[in-house]
């Protein structure tokens, strides 16, 4: 790359980043009170392999005692697994140097991610730069630019021939698998049977592991905690068919049920054939549409079809900030937002499932914006 090549990006994304650290500052008495989700990890981390592990007023006490000013309440929904694969980070360091040191490491995952893909989509650094759910997630200590790196390791790994490595790679996806239920489904349906036998096995023993510490209850613990309606709070928040949905007032689960299995069938229809960039990418939208439990920072993971699919110009639209700020507020505008989000990812599923189709219209378009001279 010529040093003009360099600075022209570094141009392109000095928006993003004025932005980004922009809304970090503003957000510095929320870390400095620890108001995020990075409590209940460290939490959790102090009450592995004990039986307060899932207890809720256990974690609150230990909530607390390490961060009085949080006026945060515990709330332990995580499997044994995830916790255990920070747990060197969040066990033995105080709570802020471990926030720092988790911070640091969450950015690095994204800028790996970032770095490795840019080579697909040279656009790929200003959209994540300007992306709402990156800045949403580093405010909230949130791990999902973790599973961002590791599906894009099992990318990198497909690509090189290491099948059996990128099955386990992606098996650490497990840490949002309510996001990534189809995957396994996907891996059968492209006959990857070598990545099917990695991801099993890695799946295996992060479950092993889990009852090693956690003893054989915890699954049952678990689905008590994950059943309570208090861990999906501001449903309406949700970027996904269960969001949408509480914000048109349609509170029956038929709705929800129907269009879910729709958008998963959808999924499973572009995970056919041998393209695993394509299949990767309809299980994460497509996961993210009938995950039931989802926020505004999960659509990071929206920078995985982002990077594998360049091509479609749909996929931009996936970060268009305005969606996201609108989905916030209250009211008609929040509505618009979260409809909008749904909408596009819907789009984007569409174009995965029936390429032709979308081939068509998008040629269509491009003949009615320039018309053949008389």
């Amino acid at each position: 790359m010529t040093t003009s090549a360099t600075i022209r990006r570094a141009v392109y994304l000095l928006p993003g980043i004025v932005i980004l650290l922009t809304l970090l500052a503003t957000s510095a008495e929320r870390f400095a009170t620890m108001r995020n989700d990075f409590l209940q990890f460290y939490v959790s981390a102090q009450l592995l392999g004990t039986p307060d592990y899932y207890n809720e007023a256990a974690n609150r006490a230990l909530s607390e005692a390490v961060a009085p000013n949080a006026g945060v309440k515990g709330f332990p929904c995580r499997p044994p697994f995830q916790t255990m694969l920070l747990w060197p980070l969040l066990r033995w360091l105080p709570l802020y140097w471990a926030f720092v040191l988790f911070e640091i490491i969450a950015a690095g995952s994204l800028i790996f991610f970032t770095i490795r893909f840019t080579g697909r989509n040279p656009a790929l650094p200003v959209l994540a730069s300007l992306s709402v759910p990156v800045a949403i997630c580093l405010i909230n200590g949130q791990d999902t630019f973790l599973v961002l790196l590791f599906a894009g390791l099992g990318v990198l790994l497909v690509e090189r021939g290491r099948h059996w490595a990128a099955g386990v790679a992606l098996s650490l996806c497990a840490i949002k698998f309510h996001i990534f239920l189809l995957l396994p489904a996907m891996l059968l349906l492209q006959r990857r049977w070598k990545t099917a036998g990695g991801f099993a096995v890695g799946s295996a023993g992060l479950l092993l592991a889990s009852f090693a510490v956690q003893g054989w209850r915890w699954p049952l613990e678990l689905l008590a905690v994950v059943s309570r309606p208090e861990l999906n709070p501001f449903v309406e928040l949700m970027p996904n068919l269960h969001g949408l949905w509480r914000r048109l007032g349609a509170e029956s689960i038929a709705p929800v049920a129907a269009s879910s299995i729709l958008a998963a069938g959808m999924a499973l229809a572009a995970s056919r054939g041998s393209d695993f960039g394509r299949g990767l990418s309809a299980v994460v939208v497509g996961g993210m549409l009938i995950s039931y439990h989802a926020y505004l920072y999960d659509p990071v993971l929206l920078l995985i079809p982002l990077a594998l699919l360049p091509g479609q110009k749909i996929w931009i639209a996936l970060t268009a900030p305005p969606l996201y700020w609108l989905a916030v507020l209250d009211g008609p505008a929040g509505t618009v937002g979260i409809v909008g989000m749904v909408a596009v990812m819907m789009a984007a599923l569409t174009a995965l499932a029936f390429p032709q189709l979308y081939q068509l219209l998008e040629q269509r378009t491009w003949l009615r914006a320039n018309p053949k001279p008389c």
